[in-house]
């Protein structure tokens, strides 16, 4: 009898111990924060790796989940409540001491694998499209780094790159459609709903900013004549 209390004991002791930990977000690509423990329910938001989350439960149903078996765990994120899979959260001391003086001493996001502004890191994690003016040029941003870019006036799509420079976004593109070979690098910076890309002087030397503005899920669309 005595040995049933004491195990019993244990497990209520390891499950409050388990309660209101922090554990971070692994999974390269983001980690789906769903309102219930299964794949298909509503996504409150898309998380990127290295987000911390506090547990509020940690056994949950098991699932398989990319050939990964793990346990839903149900997380408190920016004052939501919701589920998350635990097969892409880890509480490794290490990894939780690194991400979590990004955000507390620096107020930046962990983004593979550095301290970066939490906008840059938001707008990266969802493999965000530009479509330029009137389809012109459109920008598919990769986690890999690449940027895919077609067009009506893109005969031949190609790969580009995109990088981070002293916490501003950087992409590498085209300056003369008409020269393959012309590349240029332009910066993308953000106003609320709005992503600016600001590329170098024209032969002229005007600076003609182009602006895209957020549409429905990981899209953005030009503000102009043919845009939103």
């Amino acid at each position: 009898m005595k040995k049933i209390i004491f195990m019993t004991s244990i497990f209520v002791f390891t499950l409050a111990c388990s309660r209101g930990k922090a554990m971070v977000v692994t999974a390269e690509s983001g980690l789906r924060f769903h309102t219930e423990p299964k794949l298909d329910a509503t996504v409150l938001e898309l998380l990127p790796n290295g987000t911390h989350v506090k547990v509020l439960q940690a056994e949950g149903p098991q699932a398989t989940i990319d050939n990964i078996t793990a346990n839903w765990i149900e997380a408190e994120v920016h004052e939501k409540k919701g589920w998350l899979f635990g097969g892409y959260l880890s509480e490794d001391p290490v990894l939780l001491e690194k991400t979590d003086q990004c955000l507390q001493q620096t107020g930046k996001a962990w983004f593979q694998d550095r301290c970066v502004n939490e906008k840059i890191a938001q707008f990266l994690i969802t493999e965000p499209v530009l479509f330029g003016w009137c389809g012109a040029q459109n920008y598919h941003f990769k986690h890999n780094r690449k940027i895919y870019i077609e067009g009506m006036y893109v005969p031949d799509p190609f790969f580009t790159s995109w990088e981070i420079r002293e916490d501003q976004l950087w992409i590498r593109t085209r300056s003369e459609l008409s020269d393959p070979k012309s590349l240029v690098s332009c910066q993308i910076t953000f106003q609320e709903n709005v992503v600016i890309k600001t590329c170098p002087p024209d032969r002229d030397g005007v600076v003609y900013p182009s602006k895209y503005k957020k549409d429905k899920g990981n899209t953005y669309h030009f503000i102009g004549e043919c845009g939103l």
